[in-house]
């Protein structure tokens, strides 16, 4: 497989990891929708709390998928597409020297990193405050990661 192929795939992994986010996110709404149910809809969703938080838990998943399938792809795409060395190994390095190379703004940077410590922090201890925290910014940071994978295109 040649490089260009290798990318192509990464960034359609990246894409469906993107869609995959945003479908957790719409089901996410659905559920807490549910908080204000009653009738036959509190019958039916009888652990509404339950549903709420396995749907945020999924969410948060998937966040935490999209944006480890962003930086890898990034790092391929500026190094074999751009051209441009990446020195760093870590996520945060590679935001950063992407930052510098303007391949992302100052402001895209920022909030990559914000995500990264935001999926460090759910994925490496688990509290239910960080949880519901990170679920609050999800959508904002789902918006991002979309614009920067349309931004970063395989010419």
């Amino acid at each position: 497989m040649g490089c260009m192929e290798k990318i192509i795939g990464k960034k359609d992994v990246l894409h469906r990891a993107i869609v995959s986010l945003h479908k957790a996110i719409e089901q996410y709404q659905k559920a807490t929708a549910l908080a204000h149910c009653s009738g036959f809809c509190q019958e039916i969703f009888y652990d509404k709390t339950e549903l709420i938080r396995t749907t945020r838990d999924s969410m948060i998943q998937r966040f935490e998928y999209s944006i480890d399938t962003l930086w890898k792809y990034l790092k391929s795409y500026c190094e074999d597409i751009e051209k441009i060395t990446i020195e760093s190994k870590s996520p945060r390095g590679i935001f950063k020297q992407l930052c510098n190379a303007r391949v992302l703004s100052e402001q895209e940077t920022e909030v990559a990193l914000e995500m990264l410590d935001a999926r460090n922090a759910t994925s490496h201890m688990y509290k239910e405050e960080q949880a519901e925290a990170l679920a609050q910014k999800i959508t904002s940071y789902y918006h991002v990661l979309a614009q920067i994978e349309r931004k970063i295109t395989i010419h």
